[in-house]
């Protein structure tokens, strides 16, 4: 997966370090420390495999073009900081999407141990790449769109689990936010 991210994506490190230190951490605690190093281990293994070649390759010239845009002047984002948080949100998923993923982030897991482990990663990624993405000079919400996947995945989990326990008038205000 990071391999392939980092085909596709030159940020994509800043999406996928929350999920690999996730894993790393359960695979730690649930296997030992051994066992993790070596599910790390074969993990970078993989990724270098997979997109070692390319960057050997094309890795300056895709820095340079990194650092290029980073400051081109058409890409600079003209409104104030403070701003920054309503476009990613009204940019991506929408208010009301976004207040329901809170509203389900914001209670117990409803379905699980994997889905709070799944929560963890979805929060984490998503935190992450926000902060890192919403301080730099270029800004633009589809920036953000892999860690919305997550929060995305997460949120179905959650919604599905609520779906599975709500009442009808529940279902019927779930089904119009929707």
């Amino acid at each position: 997966c990071t391999g392939l991210g980092l085909l596709a994506k030159l940020p994509a490190p800043l999406f996928l370090a929350p999920v690999a230190a996730i894993a790393f951490l359960a695979c730690w605690r649930a296997e030992g420390p051994r066992r993790a190093l070596r599910f790390g281990a074969v993990a970078a293994a993989t990724a270098l495999l997979v997109a070692g070649p390319w960057y050997l390759r094309n890795g300056q010239a895709a820095l340079a073009f990194g650092r290029y845009a980073r400051a081109h002047p058409s890409s600079l984002y003209p409104d104030p900081a403070w701003m920054r948080p309503l476009d990613l949100v009204s940019g991506s998923v929408g208010w009301p999407l976004a207040l329901l993923l809170l509203l389900l982030m914001a209670r117990r897991p409803a379905a699980g141990e994997r889905a709070a482990m799944l929560r963890q990663v979805a929060l984490w990624t998503a935190a992450v790449s926000a902060i890192v993405i919403a301080s730099q000079p270029v800004f633009d919400p589809r920036y953000c769109l892999p860690a919305v996947a997550l929060l995305a995945a997460c949120g179905g989990v959650e919604l599905a689990a609520e779906w599975e326990g709500a009442r009808p008038r529940l279902r019927l205000v779930l089904a119009a936010v929707l």
